[in-house]
């Protein structure tokens, strides 16, 4: 996909947007040294959130990810 963006003469290509702080312990941190790789620049778009409907189902899913981080 990198290469037939090359051939087209995109400037920009993006797989995904790597939000949030760029730190190894961040589950995206492998996607960011992915692209960075390819020289790309770190760049967050406007838009890119959570936007929570069930407040209490997030809150459950934010704790229960927090509890699996600690038993990996």
């Amino acid at each position: 996909m990198i290469k037939w963006a090359i051939e087209e003469g995109c400037r920009i290509y993006d797989f995904r947007g790597v939000a949030g702080v760029i730190d190894e312990n961040n589950p995206l941190f492998g996607l960011y040294r992915f692209k960075h790789r390819f020289d790309g620049d770190y760049v967050e778009f406007m838009g890119e959130m959570d936007l929570i409907t069930k407040p209490a189902a997030a809150k459950i899913v934010a704790a229960s990810q927090e509890i699996l981080k600690k038993l990996r």
